[in-house]
Parts: C-alpha cells; sequence; structure tokens
C-alpha cells in the first residue's frame, strides 16, 4: 500500500541545538499535545529505544485509544524520529528535524509525517486529504506554541 505524507516546517529564533533540547523535557510534550485530545501516559526523555505512551480522545471523547510510539533515529541536536508500536494507524513515522539556518543562530524546525491508514487503498484515498488537513492544523499549532515557549527571552 501507498505510503501517505505530511511535511510542516517554521523557521525558529534560536539555535537548532537549543530547539532540540527543549523538546526533550515534560514540559515540551505537555506544551506541544492538545491537552483536550490526548493525555500523555508516558514519556521520558528522547533516546534510542525509549517509548511514549498517549490515549487519544475522539468522538467527543467517548471513546479512547492507545498510542504507543518508540523513539528511533536519534541523532543528538539535529533530529529523532518517532514510530507508531500500537495506535490509530496502521503504519506511523514522524521525523522531527533541527536544520541550522542563518550559521546557526537560527534553526529550520521541520516535522515530517509518513503513515498509512487501516482499511485499504480506496480508505486511504477518501480520508487522506482528511488527515493532512487535520495534521496541517495541528501542526501550525504546535510550531506556534514552540515559538511562544522558546522564543520569549
Amino acid at each position: 500500500m501507498k505510503t501517505n505524507f505530511f511535511s510542516y516546517s517554521s523557521k525558529i529564533n534560536l539555535p537548532p541545538n537549543e530547539v532540540y533540547n527543549w523538546h526533550e523535557s515534560r514540559e515540551a510534550i505537555n506544551q506541544l499535545m492538545p491537552k483536550n485530545l490526548i493525555d500523555i501516559l508516558k514519556y521520558s526523555s528522547i533516546a534510542e529505544g525509549n517509548e511514549l505512551h498517549f490515549k487519544i480522545k475522539v468522538f467527543f471523547g467517548i471513546f479512547k485509544l492507545n498510542w504507543v510510539a518508540k523513539i528511533e533515529k536519534v541523532i543528538r541536536g539535529k533530529e529523532f524520529s518517532d514510530i507508531q508500536i500500537k495506535g490509530p494507524f496502521k503504519y506511523w513515522r514522524h521525523r522531527h528535524i533541527f536544520k541550522r539556518l542563518e550559521n546557526g543562530k537560527k534553526c529550520l524546525m521541520k516535522d515530517q509525517i509518513e503513515f498509512v491508514l487501516f482499511g485499504g487503498s480506496i480508505i486511504n484515498f477518501l480520508l487522506k486529504p482528511i488527515v493532512i488537513k487535520n495534521l496541517k492544523s495541528t501542526f501550525q499549532t504546535r510550531h506556534s506554541k514552540l515559538r511562544e515557549a522558546i522564543e520569549k527571552n
């Protein structure tokens, strides 16, 4: 089955290493995740093999889904990925990239998502635009919250 792709980038007015380091804190994940949709059950740090556990609220919180992801491909200060072990997607990989800009004084923060929905090609074709729209909204909000949290000084 064909993998779907989504990417979102924004410029952050801090060096990439500082942006990466901020992502390692529990505070970061709490600020970036939509509290009305996701409960964080387990998060330790960005390290190869660490797992993240979430409870996702769907249909106005009537149903809750478990989402477990594992951290992989960590390059300290530059990038890391999380891959879904259990959750709402047939396949999900989220790559976080922190690229140097302007002699290292600024950062291009890039989120790249690869996903496949359960249900086959027709379901993926029909629902892909809805998922992409939701991802765009989610990552616009996340990047905005990121800038507010770390550029305030």
